[in-house]
């Protein structure tokens, strides 16, 4: 509810006990039987059905089969950190009623965490995966920083504004309270879960089809369509590497003769590419001063329709640094006019100094062009902007961030 837009539940985390999950069961089951008997609806309302129907099947797998909150304590992690940060990095209401939300969901963290360790023993005979273990310890430390940011953040505002000053005491409390509950749960983590791992975190063949037909919310779009449909990309997609690099190959490459191999000839373009590229504390500043090129641009050309809703570009919260290089959060539909997030991981303070020149190779000057044109503009930034004014509510809230 809150990640889309109704706060009318901020002050609460879901259920995840066993009868929290047995009543979602009931509540799933009881609005797909009354989705599927609808009958002779107009083309618009038929997609919406069928939409709710998908994320409704998809729910009930990810509750009875799936079951990610039995063997990966990611799982957790995210839900913990996306409570926290969505109601501190939005001002979609008073900072005050904000955090007094946030108080809550600190106070009532204990019982959230009893239910992980309850729940956290594996299932079905998939035992809990030891990389997500291993992964979820360290970003556990990103719950903490958003425990911080709400404590900064009501300080700061204090002297200013009486409603935040009266519930200072009150977010103090709830903070020790959490962090004394995510200090546990990291103990029975690295004691108990770490000591027990012995999974892969693999599905197997059956469940992996499954979930990739829910996720595709498509009966056709099996694993071997799409793995052979990837095999002839590849075939196209390297023809065409081997093409530019040969026509390249005297820009980049002039003092070299251009090699037979076909391998070598793409790598030594590439090589030469990546050696164009910012400083590590500049990844941010480039970002943004490239988007508003790339905004200008499309102004010019008149490519696309551009908005003037906020997007800020900044680094990944600690809590979500497991997921990759880089990423969108976009606000729900019901949040009109608030910020989305595009979000930069920056290198592991302590990597060596030839992995921080082989990432930087990799986030080279064009490398991070695309980045920005595939993250905001004309990417899932603006895209998320237009699928927030769809005029079905179903859609905007259950828009597929796969084909986003």
């Amino acid at each position: 509810a809150t990640t889309i837009g109704n706060h009318a539940y901020d002050d609460r985390w879901p259920d995840m006990t066993e009868a929290g999950r047995e009543e979602r069961a009931a509540f799933t089951d009881a609005w797909l039987a009354e989705f599927q008997a609808m009958a002779d609806l107009s083309p618009e309302d038929a997609i919406d059905r069928d939409l709710l129907v998908g994320e409704l099947e998809a729910a009930r797998f990810a509750d009875t089969e799936l079951r990610e909150d039995a063997w990966n304590p990611l799982d957790w992690v995210y839900l913990i950190g996306d409570g926290l940060f969505n109601l501190l990095a939005r001002e979609f209401a008073p900072l005050a009623d904000r955090l007094a939300s946030t108080a809550s969901r600190l106070e009532r963290l204990p019982a959230l965490l009893d239910a992980a360790r309850a729940t956290l023993v594996g299932h079905a005979g998939r035992p809990v995966g030891r990389f997500q273990t291993e992964t979820a310890l360290k970003q556990l430390a990103g719950i903490e920083e958003l425990i911080g940011d709400a404590l900064t953040a009501a300080e700061g505002a204090s002297a200013t504004d009486a409603a935040v000053a009266a519930l200072q005491p009150r977010l103090i409390a709830s903070a020790e309270t959490a962090r004394r509950a995510v200090t546990a749960f990291e103990t029975h983590l690295r004691g108990v879960v770490l000591a027990a791992s012995e999974g892969e975190g693999r599905l197997g063949r059956d469940v992996f089809a499954a979930k990739m037909r829910h996720t595709m919310r498509s009966e056709s779009l099996t694993p071997e369509r799409i793995m052979a449909g990837a095999e002839r990309e590849y075939t196209a997609v390297r023809a065409e590497m081997v093409r530019l690099a040969r026509e390249l190959w005297p820009t980049w490459c002039a003092d070299q003769p251009v090699p037979d191999d076909e391998g070598i000839l793409v790598r030594g373009v590439l090589d030469a590419i990546a050696l164009e590229h910012p400083k590590a504390d500049d990844l941010l500043d480039f970002c943004r001063a490239e988007n508003a090129r790339i905004e200008a641009f499309c102004a010019e050309k008149d490519l696309i329709g551009l908005t003037d809703e906020p997007l800020e570009i900044q680094w990944t919260p600690v809590f979500l640094r497991a997921f990759g290089g880089a990423m969108l959060s976009s606000p729900g539909p019901l949040d009109r006019g608030q910020k989305a997030f595009f979000a930069i991981t920056p290198m592991p303070d302590d990597w060596s100094e030839e992995q921080r020149e082989s990432n930087l190779r990799e986030d080279n000057d064009r490398m991070l062009r695309l980045l920005t044109i595939h993250e905001a503009v004309p990417g899932h930034y603006l895209q998320g902007v237009y699928a927030n004014r769809c005029p079905s509510l179903v859609r905007a809230i259950f828009a597929s961030g796969l084909f986003a």
